[in-house]
């Protein structure tokens, strides 16, 4: 099954590509450190609200993609895990935000920015990511996981990644980007919206598999959208929150209204802790013509 990703529109080119839940592609040059980069859609919550708490392991991701020319947006979560080595931080975010279709290998880390510490978008903190890990598996169907190894010097605030996800869960979803379909571009402030885990039937539209989660629109119709890539589904804890899920694709992109998939982030704990501990092995996939489960259309 195709499903169109939660971005459309893409600049410049007038051609279709298979992306994933794919960000914005905007700019001709990479984005810069202030992250003002223009039209870009990052993770976005259409009938959210500004953030009501920090939220300092959010983070707004640009790849810049010199093949194409363009950057693109997503948001990833800064994890911290214990690995063989003690503890572990580092970014998790979807395969889709870091790849080009139909190739599988993860873009270079210094065409990838990462820009933390904030709610206010204007108070970013540009970072970049010393090694990319794409999941083995990922072949623009299944396997939608990445974490971005980050500088070892620097001291972010990373959550953990909690239990297994199961139906009625209560989530948060949290994401820079479009608060609209047609909106001009990333919000001033980072946006939040509670809703729920459902069943995964719920995504069938959405050709929902292994390792993963459907998650329900809130009980006002509010939902991720436009670009959403990456954007943590958060469950609250005694301390704090830890991560349970990452925005991957939607059953309803023209309105933003259905139920949509997300990567079950548990499901990978054991690889996202070995990626971040050693390089990974990856050996290219194949990805037969059609067997994508995401699509876009770029736009001229």
């Amino acid at each position: 099954m195709t499903v169109t990703i939660w971005s459309a529109r893409l600049a410049a080119v007038g051609a279709s590509l298979t992306l994933g839940l794919a960000a914005t592609l905007t700019s001709t040059t990479p984005a810069t450190a202030s992250g003002t980069g223009s039209g870009g859609a990052g993770a976005n919550i259409v009938g959210g609200s500004d953030a009501t708490r920090p939220y300092p392991f959010v983070a707004l991701e640009y790849t810049y993609y010199p093949e194409l020319g363009q950057s693109s947006s997503c948001t990833a979560t800064v994890v911290k895990v214990l690995g063989s080595n003690g503890p572990e931080t580092g970014a998790v975010i979807n395969a889709n935000c870091v790849t080009n279709y139909p190739s599988t290998e993860p873009e270079a880390a210094s065409d990838i920015t990462l820009e933390v510490g904030s709610t206010q978008l204007d108070e970013l903190t540009p970072v970049t990511p010393t090694r990319v890990e794409v999941y083995p598996g990922w072949d623009w169907a299944t396997g939608d996981m990445a974490v971005l190894v980050l500088p070892k010097n620097l001291h972010l605030t990373g959550i953990p990644i909690g239990e297994q996800p199961t139906p009625g869960r209560k989530v948060r979803l949290v994401g820079w980007g479009d608060t609209s379909i047609d909106a001009p571009g990333i919000p001033p402030v980072l946006q939040q919206l509670d809703t729920r885990i459902t069943k995964p039937s719920a995504c069938a539209d959405a050709a929902i598999g292994a390792g993963e989660i459907c998650v329900a629109p809130a009980p006002d119709g509010g939902q991720a959208c436009l670009g959403d890539a990456g954007a943590p589904a958060l469950s609250a804890t005694r301390t704090g929150w830890a991560l349970l899920g990452s925005g991957s694709r939607g059953t309803n992109e023209s309105a933003c209204t259905g139920p949509t998939v997300f990567t079950d982030v548990t499901h990978y704990r054991q690889w996202i802790v070995q990626a971040l501990t050693h390089p990974q092995p990856h050996h290219p996939r194949h990805v037969a013509p059609g067997s994508a489960r995401r699509t876009v259309t770029y736009v001229h």
